[in-house]
């Protein structure tokens, strides 16, 4: 009898946490295979960088209701490229973390006067073509940013 109520207790449990997780209906998935792929929460808008597109970078971007951001940007052809030497000389502390498979080296700068958080994932593709996500958000929202990019992004659909 003991083994019959944990046998229900544990089927209580994983009810229990599989409902409080987020309704598939919740999200969307959003991007194109130059870019690459991204599942968002549905109130999530499409949001293009002025900086950006007047400079002729090709990306695509969304932004949450509360103005987090996430840009990707078009993939640049570069030969031989040693990401982990480009952010040495230039003084950045990087990790490497995995996206869609890739190491990624993950960067961050924090604008304490803004309290806003600035990601950037660098990597390269099974091409070795160079892939740059851009993230922004608060303190808040910057936790669920990084979730989205490093567990949601993919270049296939």
């Amino acid at each position: 009898m003991k083994k019959l109520y944990f046998l229900i207790i544990i089927i209580l449990a994983f009810s229990l946490v599989v409902s409080c997780g987020t309704d598939s209906n919740d999200v969307k998935r959003v991007g194109d295979y130059d870019f690459g792929f991204l599942t968002i929460p549905t109130e999530w808008v499409d949001f293009r960088d002025i900086g950006m597109t007047e400079s002729g970078i090709p990306h695509i971007g969304f932004r949450s209701e509360a103005g987090s951001i996430i840009n990707l940007i078009n993939h640049v052809e570069i030969e031989d490229v040693d990401i982990a030497q480009f952010l040495q000389n230039m003084g950045a502390e990087y990790e490497i973390v995995k996206i869609d498979g890739n190491d990624a080296y993950r960067t961050f700068v924090y604008f304490e006067g803004h309290y806003i958080y600035l990601y950037a994932w660098y990597f390269l593709d099974a091409e070795s073509n160079l892939r740059l996500i851009l993230a922004e958000g608060s303190t808040d929202e910057i936790p669920e940013v990084k979730e989205i990019v490093e567990n949601t992004f993919s270049l296939s659909r």
